[in-house]
């Protein structure tokens, strides 16, 4: 999985807990704080620290989720996403889809998709900015 000798007990524990965590790739953080739901896959190069992820998400690669954060069920969050900025706390209702590159602000609560690209912040989120596509 190519991950340190403490990230790999963190998530040998996780896979022992029956979840069905499915780690697809390798150079993953998942701080001892984060609960799972059941059906997780994350992809490389995902960091969670501490936060909450409901049951059957997908994380793409290169998703930072930062303490605090809830994402809800059925959430897909893609590739080059970084959730909760300074402060944290953002919570992600399920179903939802988070584009790729896009950013969540701190205490955010994002109750639609997000487009990619876009800044969103507020409760409820909404679209602050959108980053140029390359």
């Amino acid at each position: 999985m190519g991950v340190t000798r403490s990230q790999s007990r963190e998530l040998e524990l996780i896979l022992r807990s029956g979840e069905q965590v499915a780690i697809k790739g390798q150079f993953c953080v998942v701080a001892p704080d984060v609960r799972l739901g059941r059906n997780v896959t994350i992809h490389s190069f995902v960091n969670l620290y501490g936060c909450a992820i409901g049951d059957d998400p997908r994380l793409g690669t290169f998703v930072e989720v930062q303490k605090g954060a809830s994402i809800g069920k059925r959430c897909k969050i893609s590739s080059h996403t970084f959730i909760c900025g300074i402060g944290s706390n953002a919570t992600i209702l399920g179903g939802v889809v988070i584009g790729a590159r896009a950013i969540v602000g701190a205490g955010s609560v994002v109750t639609r998709s997000v487009q990619d690209g876009a800044v969103v912040a507020g409760n409820p989120a909404r679209e602050l900015a959108s980053k140029a596509t390359a």
